[in-house]
């Protein structure tokens, strides 16, 4: 059997044509060779705070796709022991939220990515101003961990926000107020004492209902999800 046959190159010298035992062998160096291939792209993975970050080579899948719903989430292959959740994966000027369990089949291991859509802003109790990049998504649907016998409590929106479990994010308590509007950007942008800035539109602010700081813990990582 010709060399050019084989599906991976093997570190040792083979001539049995048995392929399956050679994946079994030399699966996770059979990953690392289409990890330079162009099949790869380059990914850049932070942590909590995106105070460390690591280029890496990965393979990323469901780039397309033919829902709205489904362009917001990514698949991510890497080398066994790679990712956990709860990491942020940047690609393309975007940053994605690893969520869910991380695990491997041996040869790679697969991380489900969700968009990033807001950098949610607060204050800690010592006065520190911290930002975490987010996964926003509706929750009108959902309970908002609230309950009255005589007063009735009138939504106009929720929002379930998933970001890192960090200390200072598990930190957060039930009635921290955030800002979540993306005209703080304009604001921002044309902030200066020559400029008149019209910022009679009222900024919408969100109010945590509901803390979940259990309920996506993986032990060795995770996430920590809100209702506001």
């Amino acid at each position: 059997m010709a060399k050019e046959w084989y599906l991976l190159k093997s570190p040792h010298d083979q001539v049995s044509g048995f392929e399956s035992e050679a994946l079994n062998d030399f699966g996770e160096e059979g990953f690392l060779e289409v990890l330079d291939s162009d099949i790869a792209i380059d990914v850049e993975l932070y942590n909590y705070d995106l105070s460390v970050c690591t280029p890496i080579r990965a393979v990323l899948n469901n780039r397309l796709t033919d829902t709205k719903l489904k362009t917001l989430v990514r698949h991510l292959l890497v080398p066994v022991g790679t990712v956990k959740a709860g990491m942020y994966a940047k690609f393309k000027g975007r940053f994605w939220l690893i969520t869910g369990i991380v695990d491997d089949n041996g040869i790679y291991e697969k991380a489900i990515l969700s968009i990033c859509n807001y950098l949610l802003s607060w204050v800690n109790d010592s006065g520190k101003p911290v930002q975490r990049w987010s996964n926003i998504v509706s929750a009108s649907q959902y309970n908002n961990g609230e309950t009255a016998t005589h007063n009735y409590f009138m939504r106009t929106d929720q929002l379930l926000i998933n970001m890192p479990d960090d200390k200072e994010s598990l930190m957060l308590g039930q009635g921290t107020r955030f800002v979540i509007d993306r005209r703080c950007d304009i604001y921002e942008r044309d902030f200066d004492e020559t400029v008149t800035v019209d910022v009679s539109k009222k900024l919408i602010t969100y109010q945590i209902t509901r803390v979940d700081s259990v309920l996506y813990s993986y032990i060795d990582s995770g996430l920590f999800e809100i209702m506001v």
